[in-house]
């Protein structure tokens, strides 16, 4: 008699239970947008975005920081006010960030 009790309280909360166990599931899931550089490493677009930039007139070395907050470009030719705006041009093709969330500083001299 106690096992058909418990059933049929399962069986009325058996929508929320398979929902929250979905939900569970999914969360177990990695996702595959999400890349970790905690290894010290750029990730895919950061790498592609600091080589196209290397190759821009005037930009010279380039480091890039992409987050999905914004993105910060240092590079050798941003005292150059047309070599930042072509950058912060280039950044916001890429990533689809508007300017205000683009930086772009000068690479401190040794």
């Amino acid at each position: 008699m106690n096992s058909k009790k418990v059933l049929d309280s399962l069986a009325k909360y058996k929508y929320p239970l398979i929902v929250l166990i979905v939900g569970l599931v999914l969360l177990l899931i990695p996702s595959g947008s999400a890349k970790s550089s905690s290894d010290g490493g750029l990730n895919d677009d950061e790498q592609r975005l600091a080589t196209i930039l290397e190759s821009s007139r005037g930009v010279g070395n380039a480091s890039v920081l992409i987050s999905e907050h914004g993105a910060v470009v240092v590079c050798d030719g941003a005292a150059d006010p047309e070599v930042k705006l072509s950058v912060v041009k280039s950044v916001e093709a890429y990533t689809g960030l508007g300017c205000d969330e683009i930086q772009v500083l000068i690479t401190m001299q040794k």
